[in-house]
């Protein structure tokens, strides 16, 4: 969160709380059914998402890949968002160019 802060950017509330409920839902079945193990290991602080959960699991591919899914999945969630501030971007962008003409 540093550097990205929710309050200066409301656009981004929605997903901000929906991407963690939605690969939380993705992944609890992989973990019920034992599918992927569970975390036990300790991970350095700073470590990438995507190798946080490899490594926490003692090096699994498939929950290597279940991250990559989760990543993807935030991504798509997002994507609607970013689209609609970089409109929102543009149109002022827009008004201030046209400002400057007159």
């Amino acid at each position: 969160m540093v550097g990205f802060p929710i309050m200066y950017m409301p656009i981004y509330l929605i997903p901000f709380i929906m991407s963690p409920l939605v690969t939380t839902v993705i992944a609890y079945p992989f973990l019920k059914y034992n599918i992927v193990p569970a975390p036990v290991y300790p991970v350095p602080n700073g470590t990438p998402g995507l190798l946080k959960a490899f490594i926490a699991t003692g090096g699994n591919i498939p929950t290597l890949l279940l991250a990559l899914l989760c990543l993807v999945v935030s991504c798509f969630i997002y994507l609607p968002f970013v689209k609609a501030e970089m409109r929102l971007i543009n149109l002022e962008h827009a008004k201030i160019r046209s400002s400057f003409k007159r």
